[in-house]
């Protein structure tokens, strides 16, 4: 992109992720669910207004609370039946989030989704963007951490509910097509069924052939499951289909960054910044490389390029 002003006031999915302190993967499922919206897409990789904030802080504090994705789902269905006219009014009404429930400002009260008013309120503000002090990274370093709403929101280990069997699944079909299989894969995911989830996309790439976006999900799916080079591997696949991915392309450099290789981690990234100049998480994973390997004088002006790209984020300083 050559007019950077265009995604200077932006953030990529990764950046959004760590501003609000959950997983990259949690992000993923709102914007697919539609509760957030891209401004700008530049070689597949949306990129999130400023004004998004306030809706995906609101979706944070729901998951927080201990709602699943298809509670917050229910939730947003009734406060959109209540307002049939008003688009997506998670993003453009007055509401305050307590506990598990979503309130709305009426006539000077405070009421549910159903009319119930809300006694003994506390009024409670929402962070702003700027108040967070956070560095940016993809999606691979923060997907699994400690503090991840994804985990926060199960109430058993990570990865005991990753490797859980779940219910079996009939299928309109006797032999169901690429998007049941990636709707059901989609679904064990928000469950946090990671293994089954990818057996899902595996099924649907045997049922369709070749597809970037499916090996980029299962690429996604594997790091999740700890296992990087799979990951690595699909991350490669994603890119050999279609070469202006440049989601995979990052994330492939963070994955051999995390593996020691860091020299290919540095060619992966210049190759991804060949695509997309203006990528600024990329320049960021790209300088702390270059750092690594004692390239001091390069990283700085990686580090440089982030900043000119980035100038509003809470942590360009």
């Amino acid at each position: 992109m050559s007019d950077i002003t265009l995604i200077t006031d932006h953030y990529t999915l990764a950046m959004l992720a760590e501003l609000l302190n959950v997983s990259a993967a949690t992000v993923r499922q709102w914007y697919r669910r539609g509760w957030l919206r891209e401004s700008i897409v530049v070689q597949k990789l949306p990129y999130f207004a400023r004004t998004e904030i306030l809706a995906a802080q609101r979706l944070a504090q729901l998951a927080r609370s201990g709602l699943a994705t298809g509670e917050i789902a229910k939730k947003l269905a009734a406060l959109q039946l209540q307002f049939p006219d008003i688009e997506r009014p998670i993003a453009t009404l007055e509401l305050r989030i307590d506990g598990r429930g979503i309130f709305l400002q009426k006539q000077g009260e405070m009421v549910d989704t159903v009319g119930q008013k809300l006694f003994n309120f506390t009024q409670q503000t929402e962070s702003s963007s700027d108040d967070v002090s956070v560095n940016p990274r993809l999606s691979n370093n923060v997907a699994g951490e400690s503090g991840d709403v994804a985990n926060e929101i199960e109430n058993f280990s990570y990865f005991d509910s990753a490797f859980q069997t779940p219910p079996l699944y009939s299928f309109d079909n006797d032999a169901p097509d690429k998007e049941e299989l990636c709707r059901m894969a989609y679904h064990c995911e928000e469950q946090n069924w990671l293994a089954q989830a990818v057996e899902y996309f595996r099924a649907a790439l045997a049922a369709s052939g070749p597809d970037a976006m499916i090996c980029f999900q299962l690429g996604e799916l594997l790091y999740r499951l700890d296992d990087k080079n799979a990951a690595r591997e699909r991350y490669y696949m994603a890119i050999e289909i279609d070469e202006n991915f440049v989601e995979a392309r990052a994330n492939l450099g963070c994955v051999l960054a995390e593996t020691g290789e860091l020299e290919l981690a540095v060619s992966t990234f210049q190759g991804t910044l060949r695509y997309h100049p203006d990528y600024a998480d990329v320049h960021y994973q790209l300088a702390l490389v270059l750092q690594k390997l004692g390239k001091t004088l390069e990283a700085e002006q990686h580090l440089q390029r982030f900043r000119e790209l980035t100038p509003h984020s809470p942590w360009a300083e």
